[in-house]
């Protein structure tokens, strides 16, 4: 799955998001495009429990690209 995340804008963003994603999956690989402010996620996880887990640690705005 791909997210777009807006408010994403450095590496300490970027390392939140991922932490957020594996705290659902800890075996997902979550590789971050800070340029075009999205996350490409590989996970056996259910997109919205991913989406969720973004949302809850502060990026309101990522939703599925």
């Amino acid at each position: 799955m791909k997210l777009s995340v807006p408010d994403m804008s450095c590496e300490h963003c970027a390392t939140a998001v991922r932490n957020a994603i594996r705290s659902v999956d800890p075996d997902a690989d979550a590789s971050v495009d800070l340029g075009g402010k999205t996350v490409s996620v590989r996970t056996v996880a259910a997109e919205a429990d991913i989406l969720s887990a973004v949302h809850d640690a502060g990026y309101e705005e990522a939703r599925i690209a």
